[in-house]
């Protein structure tokens, strides 16, 4: 990829299957889809994005996987965070 440095990535389009090159920018801090009901992915792909703070998928059926959440990364919340953890 010749977008290397890139650090936030917003999509508005109708893909349909993988992309793994989307999760090849690791100085990635955002990356939004949009209309994304059709791009398959897992969870565990996020790790070529070490960098990555904040992810925006809605309503895609085709997304697995699990992802662990550290809890110095939760802001500060009244209550607990259970449902964070059993998703």
């Amino acid at each position: 990829s010749r977008f290397r440095k890139l650090r936030i990535l917003e999509m508005y389009s109708s893909l349909n299957g993988r992309y793994p090159c989307l999760f090849n920018f690791p100085l990635l801090q955002q990356l939004k889809i949009h209309l994304s009901h059709y791009i398959k992915f897992d969870l565990e792909m996020l790790a070529g994005l070490p960098l990555l703070k904040e992810l925006f998928c809605h309503d895609n059926p085709f997304l697995t996987g699990n992802i662990k959440v550290s809890e110095k990364f939760i802001p500060p919340l009244n209550g607990t965070y259970p449902c964070l953890f059993n998703f």
